[in-house]
Parts: structure tokens; C-alpha cells; sequence
């Protein structure tokens, strides 16, 4: 008994120090070649690593070289991400509605909340069916106001839905 405490120690304290000093900065930078095949970066003014995490502040989300949004604060963790204060900027300003804060969890069900101007929006994942579906709490006025955005949500009982099949 003693000796398969002492694996599963050694084996969280192995796992620990490989999450601890794995160079996060490299996967923020391999991120960024893979969504420059699709002409999307994200310039950060501060790159910092945490002990399970990366944490970028100031950045500015560029969609083929122009910027379209500043984004305050984005944690990237073991866990999920989390955004805080996107705002459009230029042409999309106001065009697409500004965020207070974007959950996403690595997890089925519901795996990402984000919650604005425009209220809240819950995106959960239907593996039976293949199906991401996007709920969201807004008012009429809210999804006229951004009717580009929200042009394919329906309305059902007191909320907007939109399923994406996979």
C-alpha cells in the first residue's frame, strides 16, 4: 500500500512540475501560426506566465491586419479561458455588441457563458446530436439593435436560440 502511495505522489508531483515549468509562452506564440493561416492575430502589450496559466493584457484582435477589437484581459488556463472587456473598435464599434466577460470551460454541456451589453449568451454542446447551440437572454430592442449578429436567432419562449450543426 505504501509503495502505491508513494507512485501516485511521485506521479502528481511529475505531473505538477511538467505543468509548472512548460514553457506557456511557446504555446501562446504556436497559437498565433495557427490562426495566421486564417489571418486572425491577437497583439498583446503583456504576455505573463503564471504557475497554470498565461495571462495577456491590452490586446488588440486583428482580422487580416486591421484591428477590430481590444480585448483588456484574457486568462488561459488548464481549465478554460476567460475574457474580459472586449470592446469593437473602428468600423465595428458598433456593429458588434461590446463584453463584460467570456467563460469558456474544456468540458461538455455548457461550455462557454459571455455576457454584455446584449445580456447573456450560454453555449452548450449536444454530442447526440452533433449540435452547438447558442441560447441567449436579450431583449427585442437588444436584437435589433445588433441585428446582423443576431439575425439567425429564433425566438423560443422567453429567449433567442441558435444551433450550429457540427
Amino acid at each position: 500500500m505504501k509503495k502505491i502511495l508513494n507512485i501516485i505522489f511521485l506521479s502528481f508531483i511529475f505531473l505538477a512540475s511538467f505543468i509548472i515549468f512548460f514553457p506557456k509562452e511557446k504555446v501562446y506564440y504556436f497559437a498565433q501560426e495557427k490562426l495566421a493561416i486564417h489571418e486572425i492575430n491577437i497583439e498583446s502589450k503583456i504576455v505573463e506566465s503564471q504557475l497554470f496559466s498565461l495571462d495577456l493584457q491590452e490586446s488588440t484582435l486583428l482580422l487580416s491586419g486591421s484591428p477590430i477589437a481590444k480585448i483588456k484581459h484574457l486568462n488561459i488556463s488548464l481549465f478554460g479561458m476567460r475574457i474580459e472587456d472586449i470592446r469593437g473598435i473602428g468600423a465595428f464599434e458598433h456593429t458588434v455588441p461590446s463584453l463584460t466577460q467570456v467563460d469558456i470551460a474544456y468540458k461538455p454541456g455548457v461550455f462557454a457563458v459571455a455576457s454584455g451589453d446584449f445580456g447573456e449568451i450560454t453555449a452548450s454542446f449536444k454530442l447526440s446530436d452533433m449540435k452547438i447551440i447558442l441560447k441567449a437572454n436579450m431583449q427585442q430592442a437588444t436584437k435589433n439593435k445588433y441585428s446582423m449578429i443576431f439575425a439567425k436567432f429564433k425566438k423560443v419562449g422567453d429567449s433567442y436560440v441558435y444551433e450550429i450543426s457540427l
